[in-house]
């Protein structure tokens, strides 16, 4: 049976629902824990296997950096190391000796040891301008101690 005013499926199954009461047909719900799982497990794949291409080449680059600061640390030579009157500011002296290949910059950080030798009291930090390949340099770090006292040494730590 065609309803004079009704053109298409649409507006019939309205016509039906209105008056038989009947609740609107269901709408097709999209799925989206299919497209989110996907999108884990994409993301967990390009995190594993960039972390095994990076894995190989890691222990190289670490034996690099590793040569590359000892190097820069057999460069530095701390002079002298100096309390102020007060007790509280420290100045170290030291020279530095270019022995790369390159013109370097050095960032210079110095451990401020007790009396005892082991516990650190406070660091000094200096840095340079750039050091020419076979160029020397002095400067000076300065830094502050957590306790008062004259009896310190000196422990290069970072260069």
């Amino acid at each position: 049976m065609r309803h004079p005013h009704i053109e298409n499926m649409g507006e019939l199954m309205s016509y039906h629902a209105s008056h038989y009461n009947a609740p609107p047909a269901p709408q097709r719900r999209r799925r989206v824990w299919p497209w989110f799982v996907g999108a884990v497990v994409l993301v967990l794949a390009c995190a594993f296997g960039g972390v095994m291409l990076l894995g190989a080449g890691a222990e190289s680059i670490d034996r690099e950096i590793q040569t590359v600061e000892a190097d820069r640390l057999a460069d530095v030579k701390v002079t002298s190391c100096k309390v102020d009157p007060g007790g509280e500011t420290l100045s170290a002296n030291f020279t530095v000796s270019n022995s790369g290949p390159d013109a370097r910059v050095y960032m210079i950080q110095i451990n401020i040891l007790g009396s005892d030798k082991t516990t650190i009291i406070g660091d000094a930090t200096g840095i340079t301008s750039e050091v020419p390949a076979g160029g020397t340099y002095k400067g000076k770090a300065v830094g502050v101690l957590s306790e008062r006292t004259r009896k310190i040494s000196c422990q290069l730590v970072a260069a």
